[in-house]
């Protein structure tokens, strides 16, 4: 126990500083073990990036003449991306480095004071080739950059040891350490301050690299065969131990099969897929073994140590070093050194593990045999002697790095030490020093992923990608790390090349199976190569991997809606749980494809920012509830795009509130806000879509309007909204001129329909016979005239198609009540009393038309049957079911609830003349302010200029308030649109305005 306690007998001051010694140790072993599980961070830190896709998404689909037509919106795909991210010195480390090399030099040189003549010289020796190591000329210290502050603190340092070592040797060790710690910090206070460097420290860890390396060499060279001593010790130590001899042989030939399985895969002699031994794990066992074991050694260094605390300190300090040089190598993910340590290690542990067997078989095999306590005398030899253990151990560690071509370890040492400068001179700003630097050191070391890496990461910068690439190519054939793999694969992709991109991720799982990263990376580039199954499987298999499970869910969701994937949106919370806000935005985009409502939580914007998550997240989810959507809430989201903080998001958001203020009724709101945002935009999506609006509406001036603005936009789907507009107007020869621009269309869909209104177009009156059915109802939709009602009966009545025929005469009806003739309306559709309408569709359109009808005579009672009988309101008869129910609420005498419904109508959708006038009307006889009805019919023309209803109300209100002008101007576009005797009608119905206004 007191072997294992060992420092229970010393003095209190030597057992404090003891604590304070293995303290320095542990926090050097803690960042070997930190930075080794999140190596290559924080040099190379991983990046994560999104890449959206628009899915276009179908939102209403209605038709013109048996001609389907679709308004689309566009939601969001989010496809999460991760990608190396650019090089970057991390301080913190070196800081760390810096302070445990002072520490340890500091314990150091105490302890060299305390030697004798002959090692003191041999430890200042090694001291002053410590501090030459430093290149203190590069700190520039009180703009020195020269050998003088190397030769200032040579002299000072020398001096105080000196002192110590000669004229006061009986000074006690503390006060050794004290003084030397004072001068290293004024020291270290003067380079603080008198340092011109950005960051001075820094130099300090790169240069003090080489110093570092040497003392770790020798660190593991001396503990490289405590594994094996402590075998001796298990195996001997017990009183009644039998076989000792056979128990050691068996575990030291599996220990060293071990090894050599290692160095084997390590160097490529065999492509097992085994777990091999960590070697950082190795060094750690030795390390903390080693403490008791250099106790054990101790009578072999009395000549040079005679103090057991100081053999324990120099120890430590030793393994302070190491860990911390390690530490620091994979904190700067600094390969070739790091490599070089690796080799060390195992080369060391190889070398003096096959000769501590021979010094074990030399010296004890008899005892071993005999089952004597072999451990208590391991370390007095008669046959071996220890030193030749060591030097022959030395020569067999230095053998293996021999074979492997011993410049290798020393070029990797300079090549590091080149990696580290290079570093810092970026850090600091000089490209041009630190590209130098990276080229010394590929030239020391070609296989030097550090180098490569950071130079692909200046000519990212500089905007150089043909020579990134080229870096990160040849950063892959060397040490290539998980990042460099994805990093080559996103050049690859940006150039085109996705075959090569798939096969360096493909590449790069070899080296690291299961990367969750690269099968990430893997699933989306399969998807680019349209390989389907390959990457929802691949996606499948990354979303094992924890730290990467959120990624890859949105991605698999996405990938779904991408390819159209048949599994139900609303079961994907049970599939992947969506705790993501990607993913929550991929699933409202399937589930709008498969048109189903998803339920899904908002999140709260903070400070009403909003992220790309939360901008896409509402998108997806207005337009997945674009038929049921609160309009309240919609005015909160058209308030916070419009906020300066989310201008990269306010298009997509107040176009989704377009399409959705559209769907529920608000006709108006929807026009005005996606025009605007079509012009500010300059989108011609967006006109587009106003123009397939404006068509429904029945408006096609407004519509060719739209449709050649989008034209304009280079929106080229537009050209078959326009050709439709025309025909609309009945503009025969600039409607064929524009089928006849569709026949070169890539869409097969435009092709086949502008042939068959080619047709209908070159088809004479009297030669109508040669047309198809659907053609003769077409036909009687765009040629003959609206007031032409003997021309369509002819027609009308060579039309088999029950359905057709009825869909034709209904259409006619809708004609004439749009340009205000009532009477004739109401007789076309009274032709369909006695007909058997077999389509539900058609048979629901002519009950909406009759109840407009009953809605203007008006006859509630009628009216009312038919809104109580279950007719089902869909999209744009939303508005007239609020007309009808706002009737019938004034029938009923609840006034409160009749005005806000006629209040809504309105200002709503001006396209629906008779619930527009209707809403008017009411508010005129409920309002004192004059200008409320006029204001109100203003804001109306302004969406609807050519209703002739909408004109005669604006007419008739301007000419009350004196406005003659205005109502003079708008009388004139109105004999342009109605017949004669319809405007005669109207002068007669106003005799006491029409006194006034000249004709």
């Amino acid at each position: 126990m007191n072997q294992l306690w060992f420092w229970k007998n010393w003095q209190a001051n030597y057992r404090h500083l003891l604590f304070i010694v293995l303290l320095l140790g542990i926090g050097s072993l803690g960042l070997l073990w930190f930075t080794s599980f999140i190596s290559p961070a924080p040099a190379i830190s991983t990046e994560q990036y999104q890449q959206l896709e628009m899915q276009e998404i179908a939102l209403h689909t209605f038709s013109i003449a048996g001609i389907s037509l679709t308004t689309t919106g566009d939601s969001f795909l989010i496809f999460e991306q991760l990608k190396g991210g650019p090089f970057k010195l991390n301080q913190l480390t070196g800081y760390i480095y810096v302070g445990v090399l002072a520490c340890a030099m500091i314990v150091l040189l105490s302890i060299i004071t305390t030697l004798s003549r002959f090692w003191y010289f041999a430890g200042m020796g090694l001291f002053i080739l410590f501090i030459v190591g430093f290149r203190l000329e590069t700190v520039a210290l009180f703009n020195q950059s020269n050998k003088i502050p190397t030769m200032v603190v040579l002299v000072l340092y020398g001096g105080l040891s000196y002192y110590f070592s000669t004229f006061n040797r009986n000074v006690n060790f503390q006060t050794r350490l004290v003084s030397f710690s004072l001068l290293t910090t004024a020291f270290l206070v003067c380079i603080i301050f008198f340092s011109p460097a950005k960051d001075p420290f820094q130099h300090l860890a790169a240069n003090g690299m080489i110093a570092g390396v040497v003392l770790s060499i020798i660190f593991i060279f001396t503990v490289a065969h405590e594994i094996l001593a402590l075998f001796v010790n298990i195996i001997s130590r017990g009183v009644k131990q039998t076989n000792s001899l056979r128990h050691f042989i068996i575990i030291s030939i599996t220990y060293m099969v071990n090894l050599s399985l290692t160095y084997a895969e390590r160097k490529g002699f065999i492509h097992w897929n085994f777990l091999t031994v960590n070697l950082f794990l190795l060094l750690t066992v030795s390390a903390i073994l080693g403490l008791w074991g250099f106790r054990q050694r101790e009578r072999l260094y009395a000549n040079i140590l005679p103090s057991a605390p100081l053999a324990s300190y120099l120890f430590i300090v030793l393994a302070a070093v190491c860990f911390v040089t390690i530490g620091f190598f994979l904190a700067t993910a600094n390969d070739p050194p790091l490599q070089l340590m690796k080799d060390t290690i195992m080369y060391a542990h190889l070398g003096y593990g096959l000769i501590f067997i021979c010094y074990v078989f030399a010296n004890f095999a008899p005892m071993l045999a005999g089952n004597l306590q072999v451990y208590k005398v391991l370390y007095n030899p008669n046959t071996m002697p220890y030193f030749t253990f060591r030097l022959a151990g030395l020569i067999a560690t230095f053998a293996f790095f021999a074979y492997s071509t011993y410049s290798v370890s020393v070029h990797q040492l300079f090549a590091g030490y080149y990696n580290a400068n290079a570093d810092v001179y970026s850090f600091e700003g000089d490209a041009q020093a630190a590209e130098s630097y990276y080229g010394q050191a590929l030239l020391f070391s070609n296989r030097n992923h550090h180098a490569h890496y950071a130079l692909a990461s200046m000519e990212a910068q500089q905007l150089q990608l043909s020579k990134e690439k080229k870096h990160y190519e040849l950063a892959e054939d060397t040490r290539p790390t998980e990042l460099s793999y994805l990093n080559l694969s996103t050049s690859q992709d940006r150039d085109g090349e996705d075959l090569q991109a798939n096969n360096t991720l493909l590449k790069g799982l070899k080296d690291f199976p299961g990367s969750g990263k690269l099968l990430n990376a893997l699933g989306l580039s399969y998807a680019k190569l349209d390989l389907q199954d390959s990457a929802l499987l691949t996606l499948d298999k990354a979303k094992q991997n924890t730290s990467i499970k959120s990624l890859a869910e949105t991605n698999l969701v996405g990938l779904m809606t991408k390819f159209k994937f048949a599994f139900p949106a609303d079961s994907l919370n049970q599939l992947v749980g969506l705790n993501e806000k990607g993913a929550k935005t991929n699933a409202l985009a399937l589930a709008s494809q498969q048109k189903i409502e998803l339920a899904v939580d908002l999140p709260q914007a903070k400070d009403s920012v909003l992220t790309v998550y939360e901008a896409t997240l509402l998108t997806n989810y207005i337009l997945n509830r674009h038929e049921k959507i609160d309009t309240a809430f919609l005015q909160s989201i058209i308030k916070l795009a419009r906020k300066p903080s989310n201008m990269y998001y306010k298009a997509a958001l107040l176009e989704a509130v377009s399409q959705a203020y559209y769907t529920v009724g608000e006709v108006k709101n929807a026009f005005n806000l996606l025009s605007e945002n079509a012009f500010v935009d300059k989108n011609g999506k967006m006109y587009n879509t106003l123009g397939l609006w404006a068509l429904e509406q029945g408006n096609a001036e407004i519509a060719l309007a739209e449709f050649k603005y989008a034209l304009d936009q280079k929106f080229d789907a537009a050209q078959f909204g326009k050709a439709l507009a025309l025909s609309t107007l009945a503009d025969e020869k600039g409607a064929t001129s524009a089928w006849q621009e569709l026949l070169t269309s890539s869409d097969t869909t435009f092709q086949s329909i502008a042939k068959s209104f080619i047709k209908i177009y070159s088809t004479s009156p009297i030669d109508f016979s040669s047309l198809n059915d659907l053609q003769k109802y077409q036909y009687t939709y765009f040629r003959i005239p609206v007031l032409d009602t003997i021309a369509f009966n002819k027609v009308v009545a060579t039309i088999f198609d029950t359905d057709l025929k009825a869909k034709a005469i209904l259409d006619k009806s809708k004609k004439l009540w749009e340009v205000d003739e009532p009477q004739a309306a109401a007789n076309m559709i009274s032709k369909l009393q006695d007909t058997n309408l077999r389509n539900k569709t058609m048979y629901d359109e002519v009950l909406h038309f009759n109840m407009q009808l009953l809605a203007a005579l008006p006859d509630l009672p009628a009216l009312k049957q038919q809104v109580e009988s279950g007719v089902d309101f869909k999209d744009s008869e939303k508005i007239n079911k609020v007309y009808y129910e706002a009737l019938l609420t004034v029938l009923s005498g609840n006034k409160e609830e009749a005005k806000n419904k006629y209040e809504w109508l309105s200002q709503n959708n001006p396209f629906n003349e008779e619930a527009t006038l209707a809403g008017i009307k009411y508010v005129k006889q409920n309002s004192s302010n004059k200008l409320k009805t006029f204001n109100l019919l203003v804001n109306a023309i302004s969406i609807n200029p050519n209703s002739p209803k909408l004109l005669k109300a604006y007419i008739v209100e301007a000419a009350s308030l004196g406005f003659d002008d205005y109502a003079q101007e708008s009388l004139d576009n109105l004999k342009g649109l109605i017949s004669p005797s319809s405007f005669a009608n109207f002068i007669r119905e106003n005799p006491t305005i029409f006194q006034v206004i000249p004709n």
